[in-house]
């Protein structure tokens, strides 16, 4: 029978086979489209067969349908390195909008030899549209690319926290208006600031990993099969992901006002190759819905491959649930095939199980072109959208092979950008500009590297003064080579990690004074002197002997002006004492505090530069951008007669001259700002040494120091290194018998820290509809007011950590959302997301919504959170999940309560790095244990609903199942819950009561000890005469001692730790005598249930309740004990926090103890690895501004972002309990 049963399906599978054939594949649609063929299921349940085996197979290299390109978000999310492929690309893409009719598009794309493609266009409401000059055209040259961040034409995009933080910053020139032709003129640029802080509110989506199987398998069933087709396919793969939040903009054209915007879309990042010939066009939906819906459509066509696919999916408001996109009545040649896109089309697609209609308006266009001849002609179209009745807005890209229309836009420079060259080892005590390694500042210093770079330039406009640079192998020679330069150097580390600046002064001074004491070696000072010799071919000229440390000039931080130059020096003893008195100077107190204060090492390595002088008729500074608010549009020139010295040290009023620097180069003179010019600097004609010249004040006081044909020629020359160096420049300058020479070209130290209105955003959290309601009750009597970026970084990670794991081992989510939803972040305040919390009302079977707003805010919400809402927060799911969500639900309970038992047992012992004495070590340690900071506060969290559950249970009870709960159900529940026994959060006031009681007692006791400071006070503890209370107040520090008002916060240290703040406590509870109150023990539990008043209790309700009540009440103490060990818990971290600060102040990484609460965690790693000055900057700055903060007040309750409050304002939808149990 089997045997029959294969044979007839053997030839059923040869007939359909046989009619496939003959059937053959279906025309293609408008000669180039492939449809469905015969073959074509079959091919679709391959191809979906072997991405599952691709997705499940671990090894290989090759990322894509289905495999993810990378391990870790870190590198993902970081520039990657280019391929040898002409066509590798690495690139990053942002689209925001708002209701109001803003709307940002911008792009980056790193292409291989130093090209990039840029991107910017933008409509500001009330300010106009805007977009970057090269528009029509999209490729630039010369660009400094980094492997820190994505940068082109003055457009970044910088990675803060990998899928969480992206900053985007734009500082130039853009074009008021559209160009849609090269042949149109330039149009009105205007100089124009933006700053974006973007927040992750979704998670991300992975088109590696997480697109839809059927819909990539029906695109490529769709073709016809080929070993070339594969190839094609493999070849072209690209890596892309993108992620959806929320928006900080703030924009400024010219001096105008600052507009400040709140925008929310989306940001990607792709990478791989790109062929922008392979493409024949595409069609790209971005939209962003009022409720917090978005979608990702693209319909795509390749020349090569797949010439029909549809891609895309939907976010839900939640932020965790993504659906793809599985259906779609629309396919990319029903819409704007013959060439021109409509104003308005509507597309019918299925995802997540629902049908959908999304309808699209165009409301601006916006033409331009990539790739080489222009092959590529894109429109991006602002538009309306509509989605089943929801409006959102939102922006349609639109790529049409363009095949016509030649490049008419060539940019490509005749030269390659100048390079430090990477080189760590020279054994010379010198070497001259010319050599390699002096194009190194490890080697030279910042100075001598980037005069080696200037001195390798062959430009017949100006001259580079001969030179040679004193190694930091000279400098580590010396000191290395003497004992007393050794031990004065620990001294002055020493005195760094002291706060007493009188004797790291006086430190200071005398190690200067030792270095210059000190004797260079023979075989130095040969070295040195046959360097001379040979650069400045043995004759006696004037030299300069200048400063060159290793990490000046450079993008953290500029050392400019701290240490000495010796000018004019003649003799070679001159020179090398000069040698000496620079490497003294690098010790100098200025100097040495300017590192302290930036978290630099104290002791690190310096190079000395020896330079030819010029005896300059007049000498200055040029900066190639405007030295006040930067814009590229000018130019900035000061100068004075003499050398540059009277201008760079502020000796004497210059001349100042502004240069107008068209968008293509052309320059003239705007503005020139004759200076007093009192007195120039010259060298001394008979000694080595300069001079102080008193200038002829009724001539050269009314002179200019520079004619206008030097201004420009000087301008030409700044804009010559602007491009040779890719970046704007601050020169040195001089000019002698009508020669320009150039003694310094420094990359220019802008103003590109972060604004100081996104200083006041920059930790809060992404809020993705004005629906979504956040909360500062529960939280807000936990930790009241503001707290500091660690906090935010650690207890409030742990909090939304806590939930998502939660949310996930339940199955109410599938991920764990890497930026959270649960908690929110408002001005450096946390708040509650009522929305987000209440998923398991919706998604667990037993839940009750009333009953988790009652937990969270002390009352129903009804009017605030409607169940519409909910569902559009959180998608309805079948009955069954919900039943079987409740199984998840309890066995989550039972996990939690064994977890609880361990850590009973574990507190005592566990302590986070007490014998760690580095601050490598000890950060590593409270990294490697934070996850368990995160998992106490999951138990105790889980725990606390495990007691409310059994609340539940009574309020069921009470209310008898009716919907509405009464006033008289709330106090039924009040009274059977008062008078919990052992419950550890009253004990603590109990305990309080009663120490402030025992001093009250005796009356000149009780005035004495608040007559006392409270340190004082503490000692005033310890005499013999008070050894009850002594003991009485070590017994309550033993206990309660890991508590504090504040305690989740990072910075306030508990009262085990500062004794002083419970002291004071009890100082004010005793400015009246106080007596002992009487305790009270409440009801028992048929007194208790006898008192019930809102319903008639039957026999087996009543017994029920019997059960049931004492295990609420046990759960109220379980969860006030599970809290009490959380904040033991956390109390560890805090106590190894605040010792990490101290040994970071010894080390020399940051100045004050305090400073490192306004590090996140992570930043603290960060400062322990690369010393970074920037990022110290920050954060002082933050704690500069923490006060504000401080200040600000919001409403209980808060619709959409929360917003500060005015003081006068009234909290209208404030809400404030009758009773209140603190603690």
């Amino acid at each position: 029978m089997l045997y029959f049963v294969v044979i007839y399906l053997f030839a059923a599978i040869l007939l359909y086979g046989g009619f496939a054939i003959l059937k053959g594949s279906p025309p293609k649609i408008y000669g180039f489209y492939s449809q469905a063929g015969s073959f074509f299921r079959v091919k679709v349940m391959i191809l979906k067969l072997l991405m599952y085996l691709r997705a499940r197979k671990k090894s290989g290299k090759s990322s894509g349908y289905g495999k993810s390109s990378h391990e870790t978000a870190d590198l993902m999310e970081h520039p990657q390195a280019l391929t040898s492929d002409k066509n590798s690309f690495d690139s990053v893409y942002a689209s925001f909008g708002n209701s109001e009719g803003a709307r940002i598009v911008c792009r980056v794309s790193h292409r291989q030899q130093n090209r990039a493609e840029i991107c910017l266009l933008m409509e500001i409401p009330g300010k106009g549209y805007f977009e970057t000059p090269v528009f029509p055209d999209t490729t630039l040259y010369n660009c400094s690319q980094s492997n820190k961040m994505f940068s082109a034409g003055g457009l970044r995009f910088i990675c803060i926290e990998p899928m969480k933080k992206w900053i985007i910053h734009y500082d130039g020139l853009l074009r008021k208006g559209r160009r849609l032709s090269s042949d149109e003129p330039i149009g009105e640029l205007v100089h124009c600031k933006l700053w974006i802080t973007w927040k992750a509110g979704f998670s991300l989506y992975n088109y590696d990993t997480d697109i839809c199987p059927n819909m990539v398998a029906q695109g490529i069933a769709r073709e016809i099969w080929s070993r070339e087709f594969f190839q094609e396919l493999e070849n072209g793969h690209q890596t892309h992901y993108e992620q959806w939040g929320e928006s900080f903009v703030t924009f400024q054209q010219e001096n105008q006002d600052i507009v400040s915007l709140n925008v929310r879309g989306m940001r990607d990042h792709s990478f791989g190759i790109r062929d922008w010939n392979n493409f024949h066009r595409y069609i790209m939906h971005l939209a962003y819905f009022e409720n917090g819906t978005y979608i990702s459509l693209a319909l795509i066509s390749l020349e090569n491959s797949v010439t029909n696919w549809v891609l895309g999916h939907i976010g839900m408001p939640n932020g965790f649930e993504k659906h793809n996109i599985t259906w779609s009545d629309k396919e990319i040649w029903e819409i704007g095939e013959q060439g021109k896109m409509p104003d308005e089309w509507t597309i019918h697609f299925k995802a997540g199980d629902k049908d959908y209609k999304l309808t699209v308006k165009v409301t601006g266009t916006t033409l331009y072109y990539y790739g080489e001849n222009r092959i590529a002609k894109v429109t991006n179209k602002m538009c309306d959208f509509t989605l089943n009745d929801i409006k959102g807005y939102g922006n349609v890209e639109v790529m049409y092979r363009n095949d016509t229309e030649s490049n008419l836009f060539n940019n490509e420079p005749e030269f390659q950008l100048l390079k430090e060259l990477a080189i760590n080892k020279e054994r010379n005590i010198t070497v001259p500009f010319q050599h390699n390694s002096c194009k190194s500042s490890n080697i030279v210093g910042g100075k001598g590297m980037q005069l080696a770079l200037l001195d390798s330039l062959d430009d017949k406009r100006f001259k580079v003064p001969k030179g040679f640079c004193v190694t930091v192998t000279a400098f580590n020679e010396h000191f290395n080579g003497n004992s007393i330069l050794k031990k004065q150097l620990e001294m002055l580390k020493n005195a760094c990690s002291i706060n007493d600046l009188e004797n790291l002064r006086m430190t200071c001074e005398k190690t200067m004074e030792l270095i210059v004491q000190s004797e260079i070696s023979l075989e130095m000072k040969d070295e040195i002197e046959n360097q001379l010799t040979d650069t400045f071919q043995g004759s006696q000229v004037r030299v300069a002997v200048r400063s060159s440390a290793v990490g000046e000039d450079g993008d953290e931080m500029s050392a400019a002006g701290q240490m000495d130059t010796f000018l004019g020096m003649k003799t070679d003893d001159e020179i090398i004492e000069s040698v000496k008195k620079c490497w003294a100077s690098y010790f100098s107190f200025v100097a040495v505090q300017y590192r302290r204060q930036n978290g630099q090492e104290i002791v690190q390595s310096m190079a000395v530069v020896v330079q030819e002088m010029v005896p300059a008729e007049s000498a200055g500074v040029m900066f190639t951008r405007d030295a006040v608010t930067h814009s590229p549009c000018f130019m900035t020139i000061s100068g004075n007669f003499g050398l540059g010295e009277s201008v760079v040290s502020g000796s004497s009023d210059p001349d100042v001259i502004r240069v107008k620097r068209g968008y293509t180069d052309e320059l003239s003179i705007d503005e020139i700002v004759i200076g007093e010019k009192k007195a120039s600097i010259q060298m001394k004609e008979d000694s080595g040494g300069i001079e102080e010249i008193v200038n002829d004040t009724d001539n050269k006081e009314k002179l200019a120091c520079l004619s206008e044909k030097d201004v420009l020629r000087l301008a030409e020359i700044g804009i010559f290194l602007e491009k040779r160096f890719g970046s704007p420049r601050d020169v040195e300058w001089a000019i002698f018998n009508g020669e320009i020479f150039l003694l310094q070209a420094r990359p220019v130290t802008t103003g590109e820290s972060i604004p100081d209105e996104h200083l006041k955003h920059e930790f809060d959290t992404a809020t993705l509809s004005s629906s979504e309601i956040m909360t500062t009750a529960n939280i807000g009597e936990m930790l009241p007011g503001a707290i500091t970026p660690l906090t935010v970084s650690t207890f409030s990670h742990a909090l939304d950590y806590t939930f998502c794991q939660w949310f996930k081992s339940i199955g109410v989510v599938d991920k764990i959302h890497i930026n959270g939803r649960f908690m929110g972040v408002s001005n450096n305040h946390l708040f509650i997301n009522l929305h987000a919390m209440e998923g398991l009302c919706v998604r667990v079977q037993i839940a009750d919504k009333r009953f988790s707003e009652l937990a969270i805010a002390g009352q129903t919400l009804d009017d605030l959170i409607s169940e519409e809402s909910l569902f559009n927060f959180w998608p309805k799911i079948s009955t069954f999940k919900r039943i079987y969500h409740v199984f998840t639900y309890l066995m989550e309970f039972r996990r939690q309560e064994k977890r609880m038992k361990e850590w009973a047992k574990r507190e005592k012992s566990f302590k986070v790095g007490n014998n760690l004495t580095s601050s490598k070590e000890l950060w590593e340690e409270i990294n490697k244990k934070k996850y368990e900071l995160n998992e106490v506060w999951r138990m105790t969290l889980i725990n606390s609903a495990r007691g409310s559950s059994w609340s539940q249970i009574i309020m069921s009870i009470l209310s008898q199942g009716i919907p509405d709960w009464k006033s008289e159900h709330y106090s039924d529940m009040a009274m059977l819950l008062s008078n919990c026994e052992n419950v550890y959060s009253a004990s603590v006031p109990e305990a309080i009561q009663h120490l402030a009681s025992c001093i009250s007692k005796d009356d000149k006791r009780r005035l004495k000890f608040i007559s006392l400071s409270p340190q004082d006070a503490y000692n005033w503890f310890q005499r013999p005469e008070n050894t009850d209370i002594n003991n009485l107040f070590k017994d309550f520090i033993e206990r309660h001692g890991h508590r504090c008002i504040r305690e989740a916060e990072m910075m306030e240290k508990s009262w085990k730790i500062d004794n002083e703040k419970i002291i004071s406590i009890l100082q004010t509870m005793l400015q009246t005598p106080i007596k002992e109150k009487p305790s009270n023990k409440g009801l028992g539990i048929n007194e208790s249930i006898d008192q019930i008043k809102s319903t008639k209790l039957n026999i087996i309700t009543r017994l029920i309740l019997k059960i049931v009540l004492p295990k609420a009440k046990n759960g109220v103490g379980v969860r006030e004990e599970g809290k009490s060990m959380a904040v033991k818990i956390h109390d560890e971290f805090k106590q190894a926090y605040w010792r990490l600060a101290s040994i970071m102040v010894k080390e020399g990484f940051i100045p004050e103890e305090e400073l490192l609460f306004f590090f996140t965690h992570d930043e603290i790693g960060e400062m322990i690895k690369n010393r970074s000055g920037r990022l110290l900057s920050l954060v002082k700055r933050r704690k500069r501004y923490f006060p504000n903060f401080q200040k600000s007040k919001f409403n209980k309750m808060n619709a959409g972002k929360p917003i500060p409050i005015d003081p006068e304002e009234d909290e209208s939808l404030s809400y404030q309990s009758k009773e209140q149990l603190k603690g």
